[in-house]
């Protein structure tokens, strides 16, 4: 049901130096984009396919692989796309202009002194060998736009699809969701080989929460993805009205 880009499980974590932790994307999310989690797989968007995975309004099934602190959004991930789409297309649903978001890991700082060496390793999701050959890592989200139903606007639900998933305890509705271009920049210190550089760049990006990005040397980008979503959990039941049907659950998080 659409195209979806390869991703794998965690973003990489950029620093704001000082004694904080180590942000990661649920950070930012968290810090510019509050009330949204992190879906997993991140998915290119499909203007005008009524059947997209991630549109505002489906009911689907989810797993919730990091839950929601104060410092970072949750992150759920979807299961073997179960779902059922409101079947309306993107480029019909209400869309609004988000801030964009930029933040900067500069390893030219101390980082045994500002994070400690073996918090470093955890929050990077690196080796202590692979660290010490980044100078900075920079990640930044623009044309950030978010995506949700218009007001009386009514899903199209198919009774066949509310059928199948009907009764299932990890269904959640996407209320709104949020997309836009993720650019990641590594910059490597001075007489790092390029087998070095190729190891820690994919291992990097294998961190990073979206497995497919456009790019050469160590700048990347991912264009036009929906990585982030309001979720609420729900139940289907199959009633003479298929709205009707969709009942909001007891939420697992605040």
């Amino acid at each position: 049901m659409g195209v979806r880009f390869g991703v794998v499980a965690a973003i990489l974590t950029i620093g704001l130096g000082g004694c904080a932790p180590t942000p990661t994307l649920r950070n930012v999310l968290a810090k510019n984009y509050r009330g949204y989690d992190q879906l997993l797989p991140a998915s290119g968007i499909l203007p005008d396919e009524g059947r997209y995975q991630y549109l505002p309004g489906n009911v689907i099934a989810l797993e919730l692989t990091e839950p929601r602190t104060f410092e970072a959004a949750a992150v759920w991930s979807e299961k073997s796309s179960i779902y059922c789409p409101i079947n309306i297309p993107l480029s019909a649903l209400k869309s609004a202009k988000a801030k964009d978001a930029y933040v900067l890991h500069n390893f030219d700082l101390s980082l045994r002194q500002s994070l400690g060496f073996d918090k470093a390793k955890a929050d990077l999701r690196l080796e202590e060998n692979e660290i010490e050959v980044l100078r900075r890592v920079e990640i930044s989200v623009s044309s950030a736009r978010t995506y949700r139903l218009y007001p009386g606007q009514k899903p199209n639900f198919s009774r066949e699809c509310f059928a199948a998933i009907a009764g299932r305890p990890d269904l959640y509705r996407l209320r709104t969701i949020l997309a836009g271009d993720v650019r990641i920049r590594i910059l490597f210190k001075e007489n790092v080989s390029l087998i070095a550089k190729f190891v820690v760049a994919n291992k990097i990006k294998s961190n990073l929460g979206f497995g497919f990005l456009n790019g050469v040397a160590q700048d990347y980008d991912a264009t036009n993805m929906v990585f982030a979503a309001k979720v609420s959990p729900t139940k289907v039941s199959l009633t003479p009205s298929l709205t009707a049907g969709i009942k909001a659950a007891s939420p697992h998080q605040k």
